[in-house]
């Protein structure tokens, strides 16, 4: 039965108890050493647990204990929750050493489990300069290796291996799975540029990289082929910033009849998306600049079908305008003895609704 939202006695009184306070329980020690290459202790590195939220990494994991720093022997000893699948490993400073991969047993409540030596590898650093379309120095624009479209954030994996990773989740650092041995491996390092412009990626591991600089959603750069060796530092590696274009859509139905309220995703090939709606005139502006040129557009209205479409702007353009044209939708017909409002969902063009008075035809 409902409850007796009209008692008084439910809104008036004291609480019974003061809040608690909960504390974090650990459950599990994991212990070791981390060393360079030729075996020597590396101090200060920083060690912590994580749980992973899939099996390519998820959104990165949420954190299961607290992150420890090695002493002067290169020992640490990390609390962690017995559900941690993932361990995180970065090296001090402004240093250029990596993490091979390692994989460890799931911890079971009480453990002690002695991990050995982690071993810090030498790696690389890139260098460069990013400037805006003039070639005045841009500050804050965030640089970092990168695999496919900005919208995956794919994690480069130290054994050439490639999986997806959810967006945003760069940084130096290693993570190893622990249900079945496998590790994940290292996370694409990822910086920001200084007041001058200018940027230094640490820590990469030898390879050949796309380098790419972004600037919020409103421009993109990128570098391809960009080769990194061991104890090598790679300069000159510099981008030019120039922001996309507004996307202008104008939508009409077949006989020119500007169409209101007419809903318009934009995509565009990096992994941006914007979304912006029709005014009185059939006329919507996305709200913010676009990093690409070459954009999807889907768009749907009701009483309309829907249409998607592949369009690429000039280069250049600041601004650029778009006239798409609907075609009516069919009509059903019916009438509702539902008590609410009815929606009809066309499988064939997914997110179409229209919603019906009440016991109405």
């Amino acid at each position: 039965p409902p409850p007796p939202w009209g008692d008084e006695s439910l809104w008036s009184g004291t609480p019974s108890a003061p809040p608690v306070t909960l504390a974090a329980v650990y459950t599990a020690t994991l212990s070791g050493r981390v060393v360079d290459a030729a075996g020597n202790p590396v101090a200060n590195a920083r060690v912590g647990g994580s749980q992973a939220l899939g099996r390519w990494g998820g959104g990165g994991g949420a954190p299961t204990g607290e992150a420890v720093q090695t002493d002067a022997e290169g020992r640490f000893h990390l609390l962690v929750h017995t559900y941690t699948s993932q361990i995180s490993l970065s090296a001090p400073g402004e240093t250029d050493l990596v993490p091979r991969e390692h994989a460890f047993p799931s911890p079971g409540n009480g453990d002690t489990v002695e991990l050995g030596d982690l071993v810090l590898v030498q790696g690389g650093r890139i260098e460069g300069r990013v400037v805006g379309p003039r070639g005045g120095p841009l500050a804050g624009v965030e640089v970092r290796l990168q695999t496919g479209p900005l919208s995956l954030n794919r994690v480069i994996y130290a054994g050439g291996r490639g999986g997806y990773r959810g967006c945003g989740n760069w940084g130096r650092g290693f993570s190893s799975l622990s249900s079945d041995g496998e590790a994940l491996g290292l996370s694409g390092p990822a910086t920001t540029s200084r007041e001058d412009g200018r940027y230094t990626l640490h820590a990469v591991p030898p390879g050949s990289y796309t380098l790419v600089a972004t600037q919020g959603q409103s421009a993109v750069a990128r570098r391809d082929g960009i080769a990194v060796r061991a104890h090598q530092v790679r300069a000159g590696v510099d981008f030019r910033l120039v922001p996309g274009p507004v996307v202008e859509v104008e939508v009409f139905d077949a006989q020119g009849v500007p169409i209101q309220g007419a809903i318009v995703s934009v995509n565009d090939l990096e992994g941006f998306s914007q979304q912006l709606e029709t005014n009185e005139r059939g006329v919507g502006l996305t709200p913010q600049p676009f990093a690409g040129r070459q954009f999807e557009l889907s768009v749907a209205a009701a009483g309309m079908r829907s249409q998607s479409s592949s369009v690429e702007a000039p280069e250049g353009a600041e601004r650029f305008r778009v006239r798409l044209t609907l075609q009516a939708g069919a009509q059903v017909t019916g009438r509702s003895d539902v008590e609410g409002p009815v929606y009809f969902h066309s499988r064939s063009q997914p997110g179409v609704y229209v919603e019906a008075p009440r016991g109405a035809e």
